[in-house]
């Protein structure tokens, strides 16, 4: 079977003729990924790197893309973005998608002729919203994140090593390649290993010499390394309450509630017990009690990746602060590898071991204090935030048993705390975003002794709202005013002043204000806007365009997902307001706006200005607050 290869840098590939073929799925990148895309380009850009190698484009001898079109579409839609694509055609198509060839035609055309920065696109009878203008939002968006505020990097710069620079080994298969034979080898041959198993390997090595401590060393870091379950499922427990302790008791105590996990190596096994041979089950005459088995319990979607913790237990380990830390997963291995080197091999061991016993601390703190986003039947619901503890039952079903069982971590300010760290999980999605919650785990870990108090509850809602006000002072603020559309306000404000009227929700001015916000809870809305319209509809004779100042204000703006974007257009406040969807599932700022709408029968200045008064006025009070508490 025949292939041939070839080196393409970006301009190369955007210059070529691809097809995507019907099989394909459609494009499917959010922005997270478009976001990493272009902080991998821009780290290599600003560490000036001659060449940067982004993966593999695989092609048959038609130039359809078999494989590595989510990072094709994904370029395709940066350049235009960059207003840096071909101005005559689009190079890519889709070979059974007609609504998204004229629609990346639509993009280069929006792009070519815009002589403004572009901002993201509106739907209209021009466009009809689909992934690809997603897409092109989110491209949008990312690179003003990642060029304009985190990296500071001149755009001119950036296009030129993106297109000239970062490179994509494609392969192009043979005409007479069975695609079924191509994709059984494809997925038959070996992956690369990724950084968190090497620096496994490499810590397990400082180990050798010892086969027991090797041993619990990978039964500690495979048990940790699932992030999508409880860690101290992983270790053997006890069947009755008679019987000896086990792993589980001897680590995490009888009722699993020491988070400081002395005597980690000396409590656990050195090879499984407890397990009968299956000729003994068969002999005895025992009986099998009802629900003496542990239940499947429903599996989370963790926060971050195991990549990304594995920084905070080298961290919190090394004793450093947030404001020194990378979260970066490509210098992942690096740090491990500089720190290994650093140690002679009389202290190597032990801080590998110390290492080792922080991962699984820290992962039973992290499973116990910070909020999952849990499955339910399979289903993700985004909004399904949980805290729960670990706690050790002693059952009867016939005959008394032991069993884990997982309850609310609190039993005051359980919902509080909930907000609080869904408010940060929602606005800093991505892992290197997510000092909020390195910051988080700090805290927690240097309390480790008082996290079984009845009262620490308490504690920990005090830093999590001094933290959320810390956030705020740093990034929402100009002049103690908040910052206007304008001067890229952040998503992050609008959270934060949800959360302050979450807790006002029981006040008596918003009683009737709010449609149920008793149950609010944060969602993944990344979309500003405007609810008096930035360019209103034509059809609309009698709405002007409103003077800068009141139309960019925090009191005219909201936060919405990116598809009630599109469903809002430039429609008129009042049309919004009678949007036929739901608004109780929707921002408690976007709540209150729609309520002032329906009473007073519009929205202008006057609402306008009253409501960026007022929003200023509690976010100023709430601040106060939190720093004399």
């Amino acid at each position: 079977m025949s292939e041939k290869n070839t080196c393409l840098t970006v301009k190369d590939l955007l210059q070529g003729e691809y097809k995507i073929p019907l099989y394909q799925r459609n494009f499917a990148w959010a922005y997270d990924e478009i976001e990493q895309l272009i902080v991998d380009v821009a780290d290599a850009c600003k560490e000036k790197k001659n060449a940067y190698y982004i993966g593999t484009l695989v092609v048959d001898s038609g130039n359809n893309i078999i494989d590595g079109q989510q990072r094709t579409t994904a370029l395709t839609l940066i350049a235009l973005a960059l207003k840096k694509y071909d101005k005559n055609k689009i190079h890519l198509t889709f070979a059974a998608r007609k609504q998204s060839n004229k629609t990346l035609a639509k993009l280069l055309e929006y792009a070519s002729n815009s002589n403004e920065e572009l901002k993201e696109v509106k739907t209209s009878h021009d466009f009809e919203s689909d992934e690809l203008t997603i897409g092109f939002d989110n491209a949008i968006k990312a690179l003003k994140k990642v060029l304009d505020d985190d990296k500071k990097l001149d755009r001119e710069i950036f296009a030129d090593y993106l297109f000239n620079n970062v490179k994509i080994f494609q392969t192009q298969l043979s005409s007479d390649l069975d695609l079924n034979l191509y994709f059984e080898r494809f997925n038959s041959r070996g992956e690369q290993l990724q950084a968190h198993e090497i620096i496994k390997a490499q810590m397990m090595d400082v180990l050798r010499d010892n086969a027991e401590e090797t041993q619990k060393f990978a039964k500690i870091w495979e048990a940790c390394s699932q992030m999508d379950k409880a860690v101290i499922l992983s270790f053997n427990h006890k069947s009755r309450p008679n019987d000896d302790n086990l792993e589980r008791e001897k680590i995490f105590s009888k009722n699993y509630n020491d988070y400081q996990l002395k005597n980690i190596y000396n409590s656990m096994e050195s090879k499984e017990i407890g397990r009968q041979e299956l000729v003994d089950y068969l002999n005895s005459d025992k009986p099998k009690a009802e629900g003496s088995q542990e239940k499947d319990l429903t599996t989370y979607r963790p926060l971050v990746n195991f990549e990304t913790f594995l920084y905070y237990v080298f961290y919190l380990t090394e004793g450093i602060e947030s404001n020194e830390i990378t979260l970066d997963d490509k210098k992942l291995l690096v740090t491990f590898e500089q720190k290994l080197n650093a140690l002679n091999d009389d202290t190597k061991h032990d801080w590998v071991i110390k290492f080792s016993e922080n991962l699984l601390r820290l992962r039973f703190i992290f499973d116990n204090f910070i909020i999952q986003n849990s499955f339910e039947d399979n289903n993700r619901d985004e909004t399904n935030w949980t805290l729960k503890k670990a706690v050790g039952k002693d059952k009867n079903g016939g005959w008394k048993y032991v069993q884990t069982e997982f309850q609310n971590t609190f039993d005051n300010n359980q919902g509080t705390i909930i907000q609080l760290q869904s408010m940060f999980a929602v606005t800093f999605t991505s892992n290197r975003d997510t000092k909020w919650l390195y910051e988080t785990m700090s805290f927690l870990f240097k309390n480790s002794s008082q996290l079984g108090n009845d009262i620490f509850s308490v504690e920990f809602k005090y830093f999590l709202e001094k933290l959320a006000v810390k956030f705020a002072e740093e990034r929402i603020f100009i002049d103690h005013e908040i910052k206007s559309y304008q001067e890229f306000v952040p998503v992050y404000a609008f959270n934060f002043i949800d959360y302050i009227l979450w807790t006002k929700r029981d006040e008596e001015q918003f009683k009737k204000v709010f449609s149920d916000a008793k149950n609010f809870k944060f969602r993944y809305r990344q979309s500003i806007e405007h609810w008096y319209p930035q360019n209103p509809n034509e059809e609309d004779t009698n709405l002007k365009k409103l003077d800068d100042n009141y139309l960019h204000s925090i009191g005219n703006l909201c936060l919405i997902t990116q598809s009630q974007n599109s469903k809002f257009s430039n429609s008129r406040p009042q049309a919004k307001a009678k949007w036929k969807d739901d608004f109780s599932t929707q921002s408690l700022k976007l709540q209150w706006m729609k309520y002032i709408t329906d009473k007073e029968q519009q929205w202008s200045k006057k609402q306008i200005d009253k409501m960026s008064k007022e929003v200023n006025q509690y976010v100023n009070d709430f601040i106060d607050s939190v720093s004399k508490s």
